[in-house]
């Protein structure tokens, strides 16, 4: 299986809505699969464009969906970076097409204050989530790496565990349970280890 429950991974979400499409890059939750429809939650910022085109589009009429809402799979960041400089050029488009993309239910939108929550369920098929899978991006083995790199650098003690306790963070939030996350745990408790021991 590609998806690990309760990992965050970077996608690019489409909101399609008959003749004009919106891309916005998005952190995707894996909640896990029932009777082989999978669940994901969404969170998006109020005041962007990806939550208005959602809630001006599902306002009209709920049950007859004007839109389509579909996340695609890539782990190329040049994607992200089109995708927050909002360069949908006509090659953008095209080139994108060539990712694993999923067209998703939304079943429940809940109001958080300054977010959206968005429960989205989507069947998804072997052959399709076999291409997801070499396209998944989550933060934390990246994270881990730069942990790894920040510590053989020749930094106070207190500005290096800071930085370390912040990465370990967003680790556990985006893989919790993980590798990396141990991994992380491990180094800062040996560091702080080593430390006392000075």
């Amino acid at each position: 299986m590609a998806f690990k429950r309760n990992y965050i991974y970077e996608i690019i979400i489409e909101i399609d809505t008959w003749g004009k499409k919106n891309f916005a890059p998005m952190g995707i939750k894996y909640l896990g699969t029932k009777n082989g429809t999978k669940k994901f939650e969404i969170e998006v910022f109020k005041e962007t464009k990806t939550a208005k085109l959602l809630t001006e589009n599902l306002n009209k009429n709920f049950g007859k969906r004007n839109f389509t809402f579909t996340c695609i799979f890539t782990s190329d960041t040049n994607y992200f970076y089109a995708c927050i400089t909002k360069n949908f050029s006509g090659d953008f488009i095209r080139k994108i097409e060539k990712f694993p993309k999923v067209v998703f239910e939304i079943k429940k939108i809940d109001d958080l204050g300054k977010k959206l929550r968005i429960i989205c369920l989507a069947e998804i098929k072997k052959d399709v989530e076999r291409k997801i899978e070499k396209n998944l991006l989550n933060r934390a083995k990246y994270l881990a790496l730069e942990v790894l790199i920040c510590y053989t650098k020749p930094i106070s003690y207190d500005k290096k565990k800071e930085k370390i306790s912040e990465m370990l963070r967003v680790i556990k939030r985006v893989a919790p349970d993980s590798e990396y996350e141990r991994l992380v745990s491990d180094l800062l408790n040996f560091y702080s280890n080593k430390w006392l021991k000075l």
